[in-house]
Formats: structure tokens, sequence, C-alpha cells
């Protein structure tokens, strides 16, 4: 182990503190699981305080009301929930058999609709979309469920709507035909590029669009003309659900777990401490500051986001040696940031000590790939 030692100034209250950046075995910062009886977790979603989780199996719909610590199976008669959205007080889960409705929290469900196979669903306003697997592709509600229309024009004649996005009022939709965008609420669609390509998970980040296919993450950085494929570091390439917190990006893999990029894709980087089994991740939520990643056969995992983000991969090239930089600004008030280097991928952890040996913080505790980082400390 390297432990490297700064001495820095701190204004507000005139003490002096120990920043210690340690390359290390970790335990402390690491996935935990939250349950075990789901098989296949397909989608999950938040209403209020509760978090919903469709699986496949023969209980296709649970309920946390305490973050995850238990879960209550939903009476929902059909065997695979594989879309969840909110829409105010009601929720709706998408199945093979249509579309499910619940107005009491999940404890009845109304089968709403009953033709489609359902892939995915998401809210925008007071319009409710509908991704399907048939020659409708897209449907759109504008009163809570009650009627569907197709939202089509401008869509491949044979798209199917495996994925949406939102940002503002633009709706974006992934297909096995690249991606496509609607500024009207689905009355007309716009196709963006990627053509051919399936397009298996998407998400938005400012003027970044991510999409998510079989071989890696593609980004665009101006509303889809070019697309670019950013894959440093991804090393697992089955890319099949995303999850966005400020400017930090989640990507799930199939057999590969969890990759965190913290520059728009630019560079990734593993963040699996915990699992018993590196799992396929299908599905993820991110609520009150905890991420949950749904998998493949080993139910869903938890951590708090403050373990994983508010790092900052700087660069990728290989530093000549460990070190850790002067903090900056300094004296600072409230907040510094830090920049070190860490010369070989391996657990890092940087924890902040007081003159009397107590730790008064931990900014970082997990596996980084090899390179400069910066993180900030409050």
């Amino acid at each position: 182990d390297r432990v490297f030692e700064k001495h820095f100034f701190r204004m507000k209250k005139l003490m002096y503190f120990f920043v210690v950046l340690a390359v290390t075995i970790s335990i402390d910062a690491q996935w935990v699981q939250t349950s075990t009886g789901m098989q296949v977790v397909l989608s999950m979603t938040n209403s209020g305080n509760s978090i919903f989780a469709g699986s496949e199996g023969s209980y296709p719909l649970y309920r946390s009301t305490n973050n995850g610590t238990n879960w209550t199976i939903m009476n929902l008669p059909l065997t695979a929930t594989q879309a969840l959205t909110v829409s105010g007080t009601s929720v709706f889960a998408g199945t093979q058999g249509g579309i499910f409705r619940s107005m009491d929290n999940g404890e009845n469900w109304v089968r709403i609709e009953s033709t489609f196979y359902v892939l995915s669903l998401v809210t925008i306003g007071s319009n409710i979309f509908v991704g399907t697997d048939n020659s409708g592709a897209v449907l759109r509600s504008t009163n809570n469920g009650e009627n569907w229309t197709q939202a089509i024009s401008g869509l491949d004649s044979n798209a199917i709507g495996y994925t949406f996005a939102v940002n503002g009022t633009d709706i974006f939709v992934g297909t096995q035909n690249g991606v496509y965008r609607s500024t009207n609420y689905g009355t007309n669609w716009t196709h963006l590029g990627l053509s051919s390509i399936g397009i298996r998970t998407l998400a938005i980040i400012g003027s970044n669009i991510f999409a998510g296919v079989g071989g890696g993450v593609y980004r665009s950085t101006n509303y889809g003309a070019n697309w670019t494929l950013e894959n440093t570091g991804l090393t697992n390439t089955e890319v099949d659900c995303f999850a966005t917190s400020g400017v930090n990006i989640f990507a799930g893999t199939y057999e590969g777990g969890v990759f965190l990029s913290t520059n728009n894709g630019s560079n990734w980087f593993e963040i699996n401490q915990g699992f018993t089994t590196i799992p396929s991740v299908h599905s993820f939520l991110i609520f009150n500051n905890i991420i949950y990643a749904g998998t493949i056969n080993h139910s869903i995992w938890k951590r708090p986001l403050s373990e994983v983000i508010g790092i900052n991969n700087i660069s990728s090239e290989i530093p000549s040696s460990y070190s850790l930089s002067q903090n900056y600004p300094n004296p600072f008030n409230p907040t510094t940031k830090i920049r070190f280097d860490v010369q070989k991928s391996g657990n890092v952890e940087i924890s902040v000590y007081d003159l009397l040996g107590r730790k008064v913080a931990s900014l970082v505790d997990q596996k980084l790939r090899s390179g400069t980082f910066e993180t900030e400390w409050n």
C-alpha cells in the first residue's frame, strides 16, 4: 500500500487536517443485496415513498416502503412486468398482456389496455407513452390511460419501441432502427441516426444524448446529428440500462455489472464492489440518494450515491506514480477540490482526518482504473 499525506489549512474553523490517499483492499463501500426472492428484475420506479420493482416469474411485481429493506408481493395477475411509470398518483405497469393501472399505491390493479406486448413506459407532462413490439410501436394517452392512440408519424413502419428518454418537452424513443425524437408530444417523429442499430437504453445529460447498444455506448453532443462510440474503460459493452445523477451516468451491462462515467462517457470505470457474482444489470432506480440495480437472477442491490459520485475522471493517461496534489482553493469556505493520480487499477480510499487522528470524512472508497481524478470536499 502507498499512503500520501498532505497538511492543509481550513480557514473557516482555523484547524489543520490530513488528507490520506491509500490504495487498499476495502470492504466498507460496496453493493448490498436488498432482496433474494426476485428473478429477473426488469423495471423499477418510485411513487411517493414507495419503490416498485417489476419482475419475471410467478410474482411479477414487488413494493418496498422502506428503501428496499423489505419487499411485498403485489397482486398483479400476469407473469412479467417489463416497464413501470408514474403519473400523478397513478402507477402504470406494462406487461406481456397489456397495461395495468393502480390508483391506490399498488394495492389494486385494473387492466386498461390488453392488446399490446409492452416494452417501455414513460410520462411527460400529462402524456403517457408506451413502447411496444407491435406494428403500432408507440401509443400515447392524454387522459391517465383511459384511451390510447397510436403516435407513429415519422417512425419506421416496423419500429419497435424499446426505450424512452425525456428532456424538457422533447421525447426520444430507441428502436431497432436507431433513435427518434418528437418535439410535439409524439405527433411527429424525426430520425436522429444510428440506423439499423437496436437501441437498448437511452439517457440525456444536458446537451448529451447517450444510446446503449450491444456494442457499447454512443454519444451525441448535437442532438443526434452525429454519434461517437464512447467505450474507453467499458470492459463489457453489452449495455442494457442507464441511470443519471447530475453529470454522472451509470451503465448496467450484461454479465459485466455496473460502470460509471463522470465525464460524459469519455471514460468509464467499474463499480462492482460487493457483488458476490458480477451480475447482469437490467434496470436502475435512483431514489432517496440511493442507487438500486435490478439484476438477472440476483434480485436487487443498492448502495448510497455518496460512495460513487463526486469523482471526476480528469485523464485516462497512466501516471508515472501515485500522487496527491495540493487542494484548491486553499484556504477555502466551504468547498475544496482534491486531485490525485492512480498509477494502477485498484481500490482507492481518500479520507480526511483531524490532528487527533479522527476520521471526519470519507471522500473516495472504490475501485478506480489508472488515471487522474478529482474529488470535492464540502
